[in-house]
């Protein structure tokens, strides 16, 4: 998509042999013709874009904000917030944080947020993410850079040509989609059109809130779904009155 809008993504170039001594005009060749030279060239090396990679992608990019989203949900609906509720704030909203920090860097994000969510950033984000995320981070490096994962996963691997379904790899990804937060999250999404309907979505195999009989939110503002329906204290096509709620 960004290729037909004459633009591309910043990417890696990196030789590791050249017979021919002009390997890197040929990268950069590559390069430009997929769109990348326009948008940013950082020349490097083979091991250190795996190493790099693997570490994005195990903590913050795969791993580390997937389990950090789902923590966080688990924390509201434990404490009795709507399942629906915890999603939309935890996860549905992460994406308008992400286009701020790619568009302006985590320091513009700190100038575009509210107040109250500064101060909170500044004083509870490193109780979240502290010193003991950063030891892990470490390990999770050291473990890479070692090649122990690069074991591990071969050894998994080969199990998994062996054995199919029997791996660990298969047991953790069943435990993992047997969350309900996948199945609150496919309600959520059908609000706006991306999956199917809301009703039953908040159900799953880890149960029900304990201690509370279950209730599927009703929409509004979808056809269908109370289009026109006034919301307390508005009037259709008004402004939501300011309170409490402070500035979003």
């Amino acid at each position: 998509r960004l290729y037909t809008e004459g633009r591309g993504l910043p990417c890696y170039v990196a030789v590791h042999q050249d017979a021919t001594g002009t390997a890197l005009r040929a990268a950069l060749a590559y390069a430009g013709g997929l769109g990348c030279a326009g948008s940013g060239l950082l020349e490097t090396t083979f091991r250190d874009e795996a190493e790099v990679d693997l570490f994005g992608e195990q903590a913050v990019l795969c791993g580390g904000i997937s389990f950090l989203l789902l923590k966080a949900f688990n924390v509201l609906v434990e404490n009795g917030y709507e399942p629906e509720m915890a999603y939309m704030e935890c996860v549905s909203q992460l994406k308008a944080s992400a286009d701020v920090i790619h568009e302006a860097g985590l320091d513009g994000f700190a100038e575009r947020v509210s107040t109250p969510a500064l101060y909170g950033l500044l004083t509870r984000g490193n109780r979240v993410i502290g010193d003991d995320t950063e030891r892990a981070m470490r390990g999770l490096l050291r473990d890479i850079r070692s090649g122990e994962f690069v074991k591990e996963w071969l050894r998994e691997s080969k199990a998994a040509g062996a054995v199919g379904a029997g791996t660990r790899l298969s047991r953790l990804l069943a435990a993992w989609n047997a969350l309900r937060i996948h199945g609150v999250g496919r309600g959520v999404r059908g609000l706006s059109g991306r999956e199917p309907r809301l009703e039953g979505a908040g159900a799953g195999p880890e149960g029900e809130s304990a201690g509370r009989k279950r209730r599927v939110p009703r929409p509004i503002g979808r056809k269908g779904h109370g289009l026109g329906r006034e919301v307390r204290g508005t009037k259709p096509g008004g402004r939501m009155p300011q309170g409490k709620g402070g500035r979003r």
